[in-house]
């Protein structure tokens, strides 16, 4: 527990040095336990640097993938219920978990591999598990039939969304039964395999595998699933990703396994459910395919479909049937290029709508009229993102540059643009880039928008004000007093219903656009 404690301090004081000494006051231990624990974590592989005077650190690359690291941000119940392992490199967690369950092996083993030279998803196709992914499997020994063991595949991947979520910052969708999505693509896989004592009827054990992509692999995405596939971090994540992933998801799951049914994740498996509502094609193991319509989860966790040509709707089971999207036209396969355009199209609508919210005034009591232009941007950046919610910025401006009247009162060219209240339109490419920055960065909760918005907001008024100075010779206080200060009130009423819309539009699209 020691060994836990201290790597946990120096995690958390990664990038400093932090004494032998400290630690021990800390972690109210010795400083010779200190010094063991410091030893036992270089024996696991733990690059701790000590120096002289000054203590141990650990440097800020360190990505910090072993069970002490995993335990050490465990709950107090479930590190007390579970037994972790890492290794660096399996063939596959699940097999190797069976067969130690096979052996006689608590329920609560968990076994993480950084990599999986045969992962394996349903119906035995491979599963691609290259180094940077978290690959884990967990041995449960509950008291259920095998009807029941699907309820543990949805236990699972809610657990997997919530901390997803929490890390990530970005929604999680499910994709019935197993899979994990972020943005229309594959995250998380889910693999739920078990052994049935024949005389009972009940389960002996069940080993439930997880595979996430954290990151995208450094030679790119196999060709089979540049389509399908992503990563839950776009960049390179923080030091220590992976461990608090796994923590994060051992937190969220035990408890839910423990309570069962009680826990009431079964709702919250069909909140997130992205096939809801829409058009499938069902392929059976024996048979025709055939097209559908997703009209939710029954309590078994059957996907509840009706098919085209019938009034009554079916239950189908997890593992006879595979459930493909459907667009109008056919199966949705989404292409880069595709991809590209449809952001190209999102980004000239949003450019489109701050040319038309530009000319909506609405009178207010004070006297000064909320112009919506601002709220638009707001809007371009949360749905948007960075690039494509800059980027309709940057064409927004470049249009009114060139002429085209879409600045308030249908002003344009370049005596509109570089006058000397146009820092201010400018200033819209800095407020969908930073409102976009930050919504990734805090999350995309009510605070979290709005807080994202005011610093845009902010920002704009900073780039508008000195521009206004350096053009008109007015002091700090006119400027504030003529441009600012009147339009506050408003600007307040448009970041939160921005951030209420928002919210409301990632409730029916799943986050933002793209």
């Amino acid at each position: 527990m020691v060994k836990q404690e201290v790597l946990a301090a120096l995690d958390a004081a990664r990038g400093r040095y932090i004494s032998g000494q400290e630690l021990a006051a800390q972690l109210d231990v010795s400083r010779t336990a200190v010094w063991k624990a410091v030893a036992a974590l270089r024996r696991d592989g733990i690059p701790i640097k000590a120096v002289t005077n000054r203590g141990y650190t650990l440097a800020q690359s360190v990505d910090v993938l072993n069970a002490a690291a995993v335990a050490a941000q465990l709950d107090e119940a479930t590190v007390k219920a579970l037994q972790i392992e890492v290794v660096d490199r399996l063939p596959g967690t699940n097999a190797a978990l069976r067969s130690r369950a096979d052996a006689g092996a608590r329920e609560g083993l968990v076994l993480i591999a950084q990599a999986q030279s045969a992962g394996r998803g349903r119906g035995g196709h491979s599963f691609y598990s290259p180094p940077g992914g978290l690959y884990m499997s967990i041995l449960l020994r509950p008291e259920i039939g095998a009807r029941q063991a699907v309820g543990l595949t949805a236990m699972a991947a809610v657990a997997a969304a919530r901390a997803a979520e929490r890390l990530c910052g970005v929604p999680i969708t499910i994709k019935w039964v197993n899979d994990l999505w972020k943005n229309g693509k594959k995250v998380c896989g889910i693999l739920t395999e078990a052994a049935l004592d024949l005389e009972s009827g009940m389960l002996d054990y069940a080993v439930l595998g997880l595979g996430f992509n954290v990151v995208a692999p450094a030679d790119g995405w196999p060709e089979d699933l540049r389509d399908v596939a992503g990563a839950l971090y776009d960049g390179s994540p923080a030091p220590g990703a992976r461990a608090a992933l796994a923590a994060a998801f051992l937190n969220a799951f035990w408890p839910l396994y423990r309570a069962g049914p009680r826990s009431g994740y079964l709702d919250e498996y069909r909140r997130r459910q992205a096939l809801t509502g829409q058009r499938v094609l069902v392929t059976p193991r024996r048979g025709t395919p055939r097209a559908a319509q997703v009209q939710g989860i029954d309590d078994e966790c059957k996907l509840v479909v009706r098919f085209d040509g019938e009034s009554r709707p079916a239950a189908l089971n997890s593992g006879e049937v595979r459930v493909r999207l459907l667009s109008k036209r056919g199966v949705i396969r989404m292409t880069k290029s595709s991809e590209n355009v449809r952001r190209m199209v999102l980004c000239a609508m949003f450019t489109a709508l701050v040319a038309v919210c530009s000319q909506i005034a609405v009178p207010m009591p004070w006297g000064v009229p909320i112009n919506l232009a601002l709220f638009a941007v707001y809007m371009a950046g949360t749905m948007l993102g960075p690039v494509w919610g800059t980027a309709s910025q940057v064409v927004f401006i470049a249009l009114a540059a060139i002429g085209v009247p879409v600045l308030a009162n249908f002003q344009g060219g370049p005596s509109a643009i570089f006058g000397k209240t146009g820092g201010y339109a400018i200033g819209y490419i800095l407020t969908a880039l930073l409102t976009a920055l930050l919504t990734k960065a805090l999350g995309r909760k009510f605070w979290s928008l709005c807080v994202a918005m005011v610093v845009g907001c902010a920002a704009c008024y900073v780039l508008g004000t000195i521009w206004f100075m350096i053009l008109t010779g007015a002091d700090l206080v006119s400027a504030l007093g003529w441009c600012v200060l009147p339009y506050l009130p408003g600007d307040a009423v448009k970041i939160v219903l921005a951030a209420v819309l928002t919210m409301q539009l990632d409730k029916r699209l799943k986050g933002s656009l793209v």
